[in-house]
């Protein structure tokens, strides 16, 4: 059994030849539930990530509702009187329209009155001073219905009773205050007055909501802005997160998910494949894919691997393929042209001022230069770092020493600095048969991923695919790839 390498192209497609119209519909909802699966489980992940942002939003609405509450809304039970405004006179029937008329603006001015603080201190003394002037006016408020010479005067208080006994109050004194208003100075009937048409009702239920409607609005309201922003930052965010988005970003095959572990490199230099079923997979796929595009139809035997960003796993992955390819029965020699980090050395312990440095430059062969680890996988440590590491790897040096191991060994691993940190990793993928960009989950990022990939293969470099560095432990991904290599 082969591990084919997922194709980041394929799509399902549903077929309408013999099938009837319901058939090819059932396959159209079908793939439209899938869809919305993929969706759900993003969002999903969204949520998990950026849980802390949600719960900030919906604790910020949650105080939004109780500083509403407490400063801005007027709690407790509303009380409200009626008073008529008339004009005097009137004996013809277009007299009366022009009074009623007339009646009409002055009851906008009667409600500004009605707020006044002279009937405030009024109501206030008529009230025996049970509340101050300058409370009742805070909470009383006067508006004209529209269309009628009608005014409503409300005041709100804690107590339904008092609330309606402040509303009369208010109301009576305000039909003084427009009377007094209204009389000619020098004598005479009132050009237009105010009437008390209703009494204020004793209120049953309190105006506005209770605090824990409005605890329970702000943490709502909260919420579905933690949502938007958790939403609009997961956009921000351009890192991929998934192998799909890895395969989709990079426009190249998946090769393999490699978790995170301790095991793989004294697995590669000792030679016993604990926990090797990733780079089993890797090298499967490469010897397929690489076979099926090169115009000879063999596998290839120099592979470069590299990738965008430090940290993403070039080394552990170099040795990781070596290991299973000298797993195999065949002679490896893993070259470290990463001059300026040297970081096969220091992965497994060793030290050597002798390496790829000295070879270039002439200071001994291929064969001085090489550290064996094990029977079939030797070693090129980087040795002494150079002024220069990109002009040493560009040399003609370099290319003498690369088609020695091309002809010494059966397969030859490249590990190179990063695709955006140097040139020596377009050289040595260049010189390849194939060459693997690698995408650590949660760090790369897509742009950087695809310019890496886009700019190998504008010089001809053949990318066989991308490996994911840092998946997600998977039982199911590693029993397949167990029967893969099995099979």
């Amino acid at each position: 059994m082969v591990a084919f390498a997922r194709d980041p192209s394929e799509t399902d497609h549903v077929r309408v030849e013999d099938e009837s119209f319901i058939s090819f519909l059932a396959g159209c909802f079908s793939g439209l539930k899938g869809v919305h699966r993929v969706a759900i489980r993003e969002y999903v992940r969204i949520f998990v990530k950026f849980w802390w942002v949600i719960v900030v939003f919906a604790v910020i609405g949650a105080a939004g509702g109780y500083a509403y509450s407490v400063f801005f809304q007027d709690s407790g039970y509303a009380a409200t009187s009626r008073l008529f405004a008339t004009a005097e006179g009137g004996s013809s029937v277009g007299e009366s329209y022009q009074n009623n008329l007339f009646a009409q603006e002055r009851v906008n001015s009667y409600a500004a009155i009605a707020t006044s603080d002279q009937v405030a201190r009024r109501a206030s003394a008529a009230l025996g001073g049970a509340v101050s002037a300058d409370t009742l006016r805070a909470h009383t408020t006067a508006a004209a219905i529209d269309k009628t010479v009608i005014m409503a005067v409300t005041v709100t208080d804690s107590s339904p009773r008092r609330a309606q006994s402040y509303a009369n109050a208010v109301a009576q004194q305000t039909a003084v205050v427009v009377q007094e208003l209204e009389t000619s100075r020098r004598g005479g009937g009132a050009a237009a007055t105010a009437i008390v048409l209703d009494d204020a009702d004793l209120p049953s239920t309190p105006v506005g909501f209770s605090v824990w409607i409005l605890l329970i609005m702000g943490v709502a309201a909260g919420l579905v802005v933690g949502i938007l922003v958790a939403v609009g930052l997961a956009l921000l965010d351009r890192r991929v997160r998934d192998s799909a988005s890895v395969a989709t970003s990079s426009g190249h095959h998946l090769l393999a998910e490699i978790p995170t572990s301790d095991l793989y490199v004294e697995a590669a230099v000792t030679g016993s494949g604990e926990g090797m079923e990733p780079f089993r997979t890797l090298r499967t796929n490469i010897r397929f894919i690489g076979a099926s595009a090169s115009a000879a139809g063999t596998s290839p035997r120099v592979i470069t691997v590299t990738g965008p960003g430090a940290g993403v796993g070039r080394t552990t992955v170099a040795l990781g393929l070596a290991g299973v390819l000298a797993d195999s029965g065949h002679d490896v020699l893993l070259i470290d042209a990463d001059l300026a980090g040297n970081g096969i050395a220091r992965a497994i312990s060793i030290t050597s001022d002798k390496g790829l440095s000295s070879a270039v430059v002439g200071e001994g062969d291929l064969v001085s230069n090489v550290v064996r680890l094990r029977e079939n996988l030797a070693v090129l440590p980087a040795g002494k770092r150079p002024p220069t590491a990109g002009e040493l790897i560009s040399s003609e040096g370099f290319d003498e020493v690369l088609a020695q191991a091309r002809r010494r060994f059966d397969f030859v691993v490249l590990d190179t600095p990063a695709t955006d940190a140097s040139t020596s990793a377009a050289v040595c993928a260049a010189l390849s048969d194939a060459t693997v960009v690698l995408a650590r989950l949660n760090r790369t990022t897509r742009p950087g991923l695809k310019s890496s990939v886009e700019s190998l293969v504008a010089l001809g470099v053949q990318v066989v695919g991308v490996a994911v560095t840092h998946a997600a432990v998977s039982g199911a991904s590693e029993k397949a790839a167990a029967d893969s290599e099995r099979g």
